[in-house]
């Protein structure tokens, strides 16, 4: 039986049945998938959004800090010897140097990521490391198409890239989402908030990339024009405890936490609109699969998924300004624009679902070992 492994550098909630959908359909080709992945950083343990996988294993890992950068180095000796995989799949990152020690080895790599650097500025040296590190993978699978376009300029033959198409559990939140009482969002609505008419939801890390203050001062001129506006904030983070002290003179915004499954469904049905100000990733697939129109702005450092985000089809994007972001809230909760903005949400969630990610990151695998049958 032919062996793949994935290292990935933690596992967040969202990457659980990704990976289980994933493990069983490799293994109607005869092929067994290992999964494989580091400890947090800190930033990403505040969001509280770890979790461990059943048949997965955690590698011990060390993080080195060198001129105000965070590097990781994580044990290969849960992996046993290399030699028994066919392919491993690794992130897209200069930060890892268990890469390096697999490349080193002679391990048949592929690369798992972005394609580019997105949600930072970019450092010419680092870039020209990434392009050098991904140009020594057999295989690329891109988030999107995007990133495909971004690796092939760069050389990469195009013949051995993947579009992954990437997005969550699309198929679980949909169930969640029709689960849900009309009853008790109404009276949600009405007892919890107050009466609300209009309802906006944050979804996803409290950190600065996220810019939350931004996003409470842009509505602070939604609220004074519309009394019956209301803001819920579901998330966590390093900044929790500032987003908490921004709010708390702020009657019209409420902190709900980390919320997942049946509750994140509960609060999407609550909510109008999904305002994500800042790094619109992966939540804007929470927003197609429940029909919110996503209010966004042309913040530089979205994630590769901001592709999918069609202005004025699904989404609103407006420039950074508070001004303007409250006015594009305003436009989006309007009830012709909302109801379009609706239907292009909905159109846009039967694109990116958890089954086409499977069926797009399995054929990939399948092409690259039907290409390079040495065991």
């Amino acid at each position: 039986m032919k062996r793949v492994a994935v290292i990935h550098p933690w596992m967040p909630e969202y990457r659980i049945n990704l990976f289980s959908n994933l493990r069983l359909k490799l293994l109607e080709s005869g092929v067994e998938l290992n999964v494989f992945y580091g400890e947090p950083e800190m930033d990403w343990r505040l969001r509280n959004d770890q979790r461990e996988l059943d048949f997965g294993k955690l590698l011990p890992t060390r993080q080195i800090q060198i001129f105000g950068r965070t590097l990781f180095l994580k044990s290969l000796k849960p992996l046993g010897s290399l030699k028994e995989y066919d392919l491993i799949i690794v992130e897209q990152a200069v930060r890892n140097l268990e890469t390096y020690l697999l490349l080193a080895k002679r391990a048949p790599i592929a690369f798992w990521g972005h394609g580019k650097t997105y949600t930072q500025e970019s450092i010419p040296m680092l870039e020209k490391l990434k392009s050098w590190l991904t140009m020594k993978g057999s295989w690329f699978f891109s988030y999107t198409a995007q990133g495909a376009e971004n690796v092939i300029s760069d050389g990469f033959p195009e013949d051995r890239v993947t579009v992954l198409n990437n997005t969550i559990d699309t198929a679980s939140l949909s169930k969640n989402l029709e689960s849900q009482d009309s009853v008790k969002v109404l009276e949600y609505r009405q007892n919890e908030l107050a009466g609300a008419e209009q309802v906006a939801l944050y979804i996803g890390a409290l950190d600065k990339s996220k810019k939350i203050p931004f996003l409470i001062r842009s509505l602070d001129l939604v609220a004074a024009k519309e009394p019956g506006f209301r803001l819920l904030i579901a998330g966590d983070g390093p900044e929790r405890q500032e987003i908490l002290r921004e709010i708390s003179s702020r009657p019209w915004a409420r902190f709900l936490g980390t919320q997942f499954g049946e509750q994140k469904a509960f609060f999407l049905r609550v909510a109008d609109v999904l305002t994500i100000p800042g790094r619109a990733g992966l939540v804007v697939i929470d927003g197609f699969c429940a029909g919110l129109p996503i209010i966004t702005t042309t913040d530089p450092h979205h994630p590769p998924e901001f592709e999918y985000l069609l202005n004025g089809t699904n989404s609103l994007i407006t420039r950074e300004s508070e001004s303007e972001y409250s006015n594009g809230v305003l436009e989006a909760l309007l009830r012709p624009l909302n109801e379009r903005l609706q239907s292009g949400a909905k159109l846009s969630s039967t694109k990116y679902s958890i089954e086409s990610l499977v069926s797009n990151f399995n054929s990939g695998v399948m092409k690259y070992l039907n290409e390079n049958k040495t065991k």
